[in-house]
């Protein structure tokens, strides 16, 4: 076993050479020289990245293993994910490895996070940096900077859209390990659209099958982000890729990256449906890249970063008039219903949520976006009392502007809590703490009414809908908050008989769902382990709350 691995590299130099030869073999030949290494180099460690897509598997995908070109050089696997390399005194090692683009077809990846995922077509694919690149250091090395060079070798007459400055032989040069590691690159055939957004060249990219997007996109996306960069006080890079990849089933989803995003949106969706959750998700997700620009979040402080930034992507579209008072006050009361529903379920803090079983979704996962947005809501409305009333957005500012990143970017509640006491909200930081460390559902009502806001309260039966996506009578995807997933539905059900109605298709599965047999859901199914199963439920009650309309006004900018 190689001893002594490095945990960074300094003075020397990375070159890496992606190589898609034939489309049809669908995979990526990968060469890394790192040079200028100095004779008396010790031992190197060598990692790829994990945790960049919310299915995570327990080894990369990889043909054979890293290997080393030539003599002297020798190298060992340490773990899954890294490697240690031993130069023996040569200036130069050059490293190859071979990766399979077939992550999609993988069971675990399979129907819930494809578009995460990289893939390969005859006339384009999507390439997700993380599934390819072998770093040098250790994964957490997002401010590392060395000289860097990215190749990309394609058939002839594809394309390559990379968010990283290009030098002039066509090469790339992304300005850290970490930019390298974590962003995604189209390659072939792409409708691409690039558009100013407060400084920002943002590109839009459109892969086959996606075109019907391609104007609404364009035309309300970026306004959004313009947005979302005047909320950050400034951009935070100079270039954007927004990647809308090969349509796939299962509603729309999004996963940002530093300097690029993913975005998938289920063509069995109508299009103007489908144009507002996107908006919502470039909202949601761009915002995240003011956050990784700075730091990366510990699990408890996932409230945060998901519920806070959902906060800011409902408040933003509205804050430029894309969404009516009337419409953002609709949705700030239904997320107060979704957080306590989810908390009521799960009986458990929103810090602890936001750890593995966060990445189980369900209820764990509601309880963070609309736990954490409520929080924000509430943490909004209270900065902006008192003597030197202040914003969320303004503390955010602060918070994520702070020095303390620059040496270590692991952010932890109690910095959060520092930076409240700091602005002078001593009190309001230590009642936040409280709430999200409750296990037992939050009394929102108490907690409105402490800040002068009067909230209603009511208990109706909740509306007779399954609220899911289909693959004939399986279910692929389903919303926790639904009826059909109040009553015990799941994804990778397959529904036998729905209230005594023998189902063969999703029509006939929504028609039958509202048909209760004497008050009470009858469903045989089979779960995705094969297993049978009965459920019988009676119709489940939904809380509703309602603001009031002085909250829109508390909230809106002073001229």
């Amino acid at each position: 076993m190689i001893e002594g691995i490095l945990l960074a590299l300094a003075a020397q130099q990375a070159a890496y050479t992606f190589t898609i030869d034939d489309p049809a073999k669908e995979e990526v030949e990968a060469r890394l020289v790192l040079s200028e290494l100095a004779p008396d180099s010790k031992p190197l460690l060598l990692t790829m990245p994990q945790g960049f897509a919310y299915v995570r598997l327990e080894s990369p995908r990889l043909t054979g293993d890293v290997t080393v070109v030539g003599d002297g050089p020798v190298i060992e696997r340490s773990g899954p994910y890294s490697w240690g390399v031993d130069p023996k005194g040569a200036a130069e090692v050059t490293l190859e490895w071979t990766v399979p683009l077939d992550h999609r077809s993988v069971p675990e990846i399979r129907g819930r996070d494809e578009y995460e995922y990289p893939y390969l077509n005859p006339d384009h694919g999507m390439l997700v940096m993380a599934t390819m690149a072998v770093i040098p250091g250790e994964e957490n090395v997002h401010s590392v900077e060395l000289p860097i060079r990215v190749d990309f070798e394609v058939p002839e007459g594809w394309a390559v859209h990379a968010p990283w400055p290009q030098n002039d032989d066509g090469s790339y040069r992304p300005r850290t390990l970490g930019d390298l590691s974590d962003d995604l690159i189209a390659v072939g055939r792409w409708d691409t659209h690039v558009q100013d957004a407060g400084g920002m060249d943002i590109t839009f990219a459109f892969a086959p099958g996606q075109e019907q997007l391609k104007a609404g996109v364009v035309e309300r996306a970026a306004p959004v982000v313009k947005g979302i960069v005047e909320h950050f006080g400034g951009k935070v890079q100079d270039s954007y890729l927004v990647l809308f990849g090969e349509p796939t089933p299962g509603g729309y989803g999004g996963s940002p990256k530093t300097n690029s995003m993913t975005l998938f949106v289920g063509p069995d969706l109508p299009v103007d449906f489908a144009l507002e959750g996107v908006v919502h998700l470039i909202a949601h997700e761009f915002h995240h890249t003011w956050q990784r620009a700075y730091n990366q979040p510990v699990d408890e402080l996932r409230f945060v970063a998901e519920g806070f930034t959902d906060y800011f992507a409902y408040f933003v579209p509205w804050r430029i008039g894309m969404v009516s008072d009337e419409e953002f006050q609709a949705t700030l009361s239904g997320k107060l219903g979704e957080a306590e529903t989810a908390h009521r379920a799960e009986l458990t803090s929103m810090q602890v949520a936001g750890g593995p079983a966060f990445f189980q979704g369900g209820t764990a996962l509601q309880l963070v976006y609309a736990g954490g947005l409520v929080t924000g809501l509430w943490l909004d409305l209270a900065l902006r009392q008192g003597e030197n009333p202040t914003t969320l957005e303004e503390i955010m500012r602060a918070y994520y502007a702070s020095g303390r990143w620059k040496d270590n970017p692991q952010a932890t509640p109690a910095q959060f809590w520092e930076t409240l006491e700091q602005a002078g909200f001593g009190d309001v930081a230590k009642r936040v703490q409280r709430i999200t460390l409750s296990e037992q559902p939050v009394d929102w009502v108490r907690a409105f009414a402490s800040i002068g806001v009067p909230v209603e309260r009511t208990i109706v039966p909740v509306e007779l809908s399954v609220r899911a996506n289909f693959d004939g009578t399986t279910i692929t995807a389903i919303d926790p908050s639904g009826c059909g997933g109040m009553i015990g539905l799941r994804s990778g059900d397959t529904l036998m008989k729905v209230n005594g109605i023998e189902v063969e298709d999703e029509a006939q599965v929504r028609e039958a769902f509202p048909q209760l047999v004497d008050g009470e859901f009858v469903i045989e199914l089979e779960r995705a382990d094969g297993t049978s199963a009965q459920i019988k439920a009676a119709r489940p009650e939904q809380v509703n709350y309602a603001l009031p309309k002085e909250v829109i006004e508390a909230l809106r900018d002073a001229d």
